[in-house]
């Protein structure tokens, strides 16, 4: 069987941190320790900290201090993971244990189709309009569900997109889903990203077969933390610990100890509304930038996430165009063929604003070529 690589995260990897300018970034501009000590996390306890092994699956005040977010819960429906990444691969080994089919939303972060798909599994996806402000296709969704369906992965708010779904869409998917005894897993990494002042609404507490995961990389601006988590029936949450006593045993002392008070409500607040900030900053720019090119970029304007996801109106290929600008310009963008989406960019919007606006002047006589035919 052969294996797929998963082309974005291996592209993110190594071009993220050899260019000149990172313009895809998928989260908001990472926090520091100082600034963290500006908000009340006491850097000195950090120092006299024991580097000592955490309990694989997190410690209980961390996993009780998520659960606070999810009604319902405590720290057994909690498994903490090495970022969301570690979450999604503990939790398909642990569904997929039995044989089953993956319905996937495209386009999407494609990890856990890759996934499933190494594990030997059909996997099935159902679109989103472009045309449609990313609409959910329903009756591609209704085709790909039937009685061998094990999972529906869902990203929400969406990677690339920004789309957040409904709270009906959200429902009927979830009892879509009980009625063909299959599970829904929510990545809601993106959850307090919003372009707005609302929090989406978690699939959390719609039903017994609902799995959440998530974590600090994103809306909380703490990427190196490398803090995920799984929420979910207990049963499933105990064979998810198993699976990762096989991976990577368990967090780190420091970022499990950071995790705690980043999660605390008050603190959570605070880092929402620091990415939020990061987001504005470039938007407006942005907005202006795309409506300069006469409309041969489009895109809908995201409800949440650090991105935007562009289409652009040629036949031309994304990849040599982002491999293009790479070369030549230093300036890092994601094709749309690495979302499984070909005629799209990604655009990361949550980065320092200097940088940001020079990638967009960097790549503007390229984009101008391109209109034209003649690139």
């Amino acid at each position: 069987m052969p294996f797929h690589v998963f082309e974005l995260e291996r592209g993110q990897s190594i071009w993220e941190n050899l260019v000149d300018i990172n313009l895809t970034e998928s989260g908001v501009h990472p926090l520091s320790l100082a600034e963290l000590g500006g908000m009340g996390l006491d850097l000195s306890e950090l120092e006299r900290l024991p580097l000592v092994y955490v309990q694989t699956n997190g410690t209980v005040a961390l996993r009780e201090a998520i659960a606070a977010h999810y009604p319902g819960t405590n720290a057994d429906h909690i498994e903490v993971t090495n970022g969301t990444s570690e979450a999604n691969y503990v939790l398909c080994h642990a569904l997929f244990e039995k044989p089953g089919e993956l319905l996937i939303q495209t386009p999407n972060y494609l990890q856990v189709g890759g996934l499933v798909a190494n594990l030997g599994m059909p996997v099935r996806t159902f679109s989103f309009r472009s045309e449609r402000g990313w609409e959910t296709n329903w009756d591609e969704f209704e085709d790909g569900l039937n009685g061998n369906t094990r999972a529906i992965y869902i990203s929400n708010p969406n990677n690339p997109t920004g789309a957040v779904l409904t709270e009906e869409a959200m429902d009927r998917i979830v009892r879509s889903a009980a009625k063909v005894g299959a599970y829904v897993i929510a990545d809601e990494i993106y959850q307090g990203a919003e372009w707005g002042d609302t929090i989406t609404p978690s699939f959390w507490g719609r039903g017994e077969n609902v799995i959440v995961t998530s974590g600090l990389s994103k809306a909380y601006g703490l990427p190196g933390l490398r803090i995920g988590w799984v929420v979910g029936p207990r049963e499933i949450v105990d064979r998810c610990w198993a699976h990762h006593d096989y991976t990577s045993i368990g967090p780190g002392t420091l970022s499990d100890y950071i995790a705690r008070f980043a999660v605390e409500p008050a603190n959570r607040r605070k880092l929402f509304e620091h990415g939020r900030a990061h987001i504005g900053a470039n938007r407006e720019g942005f907005e202006k930038w795309i409506a300069g090119f006469g409309g041969f970029l489009e895109f809908t304007p995201p409800a949440a996430g650090a991105f935007a996801f562009v289409k652009y109106n040629s036949a031309a290929p994304s990849i040599p165009i982002t491999t293009r600008w790479r070369e030549q310009h230093g300036v890092f963008v994601v094709p749309g063929a690495w979302m499984g989406m070909e005629g799209f960019l990604r655009f990361g919007l949550g980065g320092l604003k200097g940088p940001f606006e020079r990638g967009l002047a960097l790549i503007t006589p390229d984009i101008r070529a391109l209109r034209a035919g003649t690139r």
